[in-house]
C-alpha cells in the first residue's frame, strides 16, 4: 500500500481542505466513489474506496470533527448499497475468514460469506 496517498485525502480532494460540514464529507466521499467508477469497478477500486473513507475519518478527527464519522459512514454505506452490491455479488461477493486471536486462544470462526443480498 502507499500509506501516504490515503492520509489528508480532503486535502486531495477539494481546493478546500478544511471539512467544513458533515454534508461536505459525504459529498466528497460520493465524488470520490463516482470517479472511482465511472469506467468501471474492480476490486482495487472497491478497497480504495475504503482507504479514501478511512483516509477522510481520519481527517474529521485530526481537524475536530469526530461527529462527522457517522455521515462518512452512511456514505459508504450507500455507495455499497445503491452502486456496487450487484457488482460485488456477481463477483463472489465479500469472503471472510476472521480469526480471533489464534496464537493467544486458538479460538477462531468465520463469518457468512455474502454480505448483499441481489432480488
Amino acid at each position: 500500500m502507499h500509506p501516504k496517498l490515503y492520509s489528508t485525502v480532503s486535502r486531495q480532494a477539494s481546493p478546500s481542505p478544511n471539512l467544513s460540514s458533515e454534508k461536505a464529507v459525504g459529498l466528497m466521499l460520493a465524488a470520490v466513489g463516482r470517479e472511482l467508477f465511472k469506467c468501471d469497478v474492480t476490486w482495487g477500486k472497491v478497497v480504495s474506496l475504503f482507504a479514501v473513507a478511512g483516509g477522510l475519518g481520519v481527517d474529521c478527527v485530526r481537524q475536530g470533527h469526530p461527529e462527522y464519522l457517522q455521515t462518512l459512514l452512511e456514505a459508504i454505506g450507500e455507495t455499497l448499497e445503491e452502486e456496487l452490491a450487484p457488482w460485488i455479488v456477481g463477483n463472489g461477493g465479500w469472503v471472510s475468514d476472521l480469526v480471533l486471536c489464534p496464537v493467544c486462544s486458538g479460538r477462531c470462526f468465520d463469518t457468512s460469506r455474502v454480505v448483499f443480498e441481489v432480488d
